[in-house]
């Protein structure tokens, strides 16, 4: 069984997930979406549960994933 976030918890993942895929930056498909939830769940699980904190842990591994391509 998988555990539940808590209101507030739910409340914190939602506002990083949402501030990575509004993003300027983020490539926004439906499968980097949920990857990019999944990814902030997974550093959240870890004990990051500070908005601040959780963002500066998230940001560089979902710009190094899910940013959109530079045309060269």
């Amino acid at each position: 069984m998988q555990n539940a976030l808590s209101p507030n918890e739910y409340d914190v993942v939602r506002s990083v997930f949402d501030a990575l895929a509004q993003a300027e930056w983020f490539d926004r498909t439906d499968a980097n979406e949920s990857a990019c939830a999944r990814l902030v769940l997974l550093i959240h699980s870890r004990g990051i549960v500070d908005p601040d904190a959780l963002r500066e842990a998230c940001e560089p591994h979902a710009k190094n994933r899910y940013a959109k391509i530079s045309p060269s």
